[in-house]
């Protein structure tokens, strides 16, 4: 298993393993997401960054909608590429009560990526109905983490 740190300030962080930030529970359930320390590079415009997320919900609870997107940042030369990409095309992600790790792919916007440090941050939410009929959000971003693109 891969050693993470948990990020509580909500600044975000430098990131030497890998980074989690957990979301507090206000009654829909949490949401746990980690980013990998290391970004694999493809053909210079195409990095996939490893995200890993748990999703729990309350018992008798139903999800009506949920996002993910993971952005990234690359300092090149004097430019600066970025990307963001999620889990699946419609940016789904699976909410059961499971860990599930997910392989991101993100294309470079601009300039060709260069390999090194990047920038990268996570988004996850989800909205549903409790057992009561209520309608509720919860949601994590990770803050500015420091990764490594190879």
């Amino acid at each position: 298993m891969t050693p993470s740190r948990t990020d509580t300030s909500g600044r975000g962080g430098i990131c030497h393993l890998s980074a989690a930030r957990t979301a507090s529970t206000n009654g829909f359930g949490t949401i746990t997401v980690k980013v990998g320390a290391t970004a694999t590079l493809q053909a210079r415009l195409l990095v996939t960054v490893p995200l890993t997320i748990t999703c729990t919900l309350p018992v008798g609870s139903t999800v009506n909608s949920d996002l993910a997107r993971l952005n990234v940042q690359e300092a090149v030369s004097r430019s600066i590429t970025a990307g963001s990409g999620s889990p699946n095309p419609d940016g789904s992600f699976a909410c059961d009560g499971a860990t599930y790790a997910y392989m991101v792919q993100v294309q470079s916007s601009t300039v060709p990526w260069h390999g090194g440090q990047a920038v990268v941050n996570a988004g996850v939410g989800a909205c549903g109905f409790l057992a009561d009929s209520s309608f509720q959000c919860t949601s994590v971003e990770t803050g500015s983490l420091i990764i490594r693109i190879r």
